[in-house]
């Protein structure tokens, strides 16, 4: 977090820096239930801040999605949004084609709430805390595919969730995530991968792809992010 009296290193553009600031400053880390309020209240400023400072991940799941996916199968794709937040990189696939019945999980009302809202995009929500104790409510072999837009990090799903998100994908189903690459994210991100590396070991799943993307880019500078697409290992 930071503070007001440190040199600012983030977007010149006024709108963008309200909503950088809103971000960086007053997000909490390490409380659970203050992360919680936070999603609450931030619902309804969430995508007008995002798209301020030129959030890149939803298009950029989507690409990779448009490419794992041929045409015929976007028809039909049961899709988890996991960590769906206001439905951004959902309502990008259904721009995109997917038509397919698609969930949105999160654990924010208020997110989930507009999340709903968006015309034709998400057939059902889930709200529900996801944790390695708190698996996810949905049966093995469920989706096709599972994105998630940064929801995974040290103050929000843990390395342990990701067995379970390949417990409710089909075999051959595919999961793309998104993380920010940041000085805080280091330790989380190798501590990701080699989980990952686990559950291929194990034959449970396979690395397809570790891209770079923009997490954001605004009038002054990029973050870049990580993309990660994987696939269960078919039966």
């Amino acid at each position: 977090m930071q503070s007001e009296s440190e040199e600012w290193k983030g977007p010149a553009d006024e709108k963008a820096k309200f909503a950088w600031k809103r971000l960086e400053c007053n997000f909490p880390h390490g409380d659970f239930e203050e992360l919680k309020a936070f999603y609450e209240t931030w619902a309804q400023h969430y995508d007008n801040d995002v798209l301020a400072i030129g959030y890149g991940a939803p298009k950029a799941i989507t690409e990779e999605a448009l490419i794992v996916c041929d045409e015929e199968a976007k028809k039909s794709w049961k899709v988890l949004d996991l960590g769906s937040g206001t439905g951004m990189v959902g309502k990008e696939l259904h721009d995109n084609g997917f038509r397919g019945p698609m969930t949105a999980l999160d654990y924010s009302n208020a997110m989930l709430d507009k999340a709903m809202q968006l015309p034709g995009v998400f057939s059902s929500k889930i709200l529900h805390c996801f944790t390695p104790e708190s698996s996810l409510p949905v049966s093995e072999s469920t989706y096709d595919m599972v994105v998630c837009a940064g929801g995974f990090g040290p103050d929000t799903l843990v390395v342990n969730c990701i067995p379970d998100v390949f417990r409710v994908l089909k075999p051959g189903g595919y999961f793309i995530n998104t993380m920010r690459t940041s000085e805080f994210m280091v330790t989380f991100k190798e501590n990701f991968e080699m989980k990952i590396d686990d559950l291929v070991k194990a034959g449970i799943a396979e690395r397809i792809a570790i891209k770079p993307y923009y997490q954001y880019q605004w009038d002054t500078d990029k973050m870049p992010g990580t993309m990660g697409v994987y696939r269960k290992a078919k039966v």
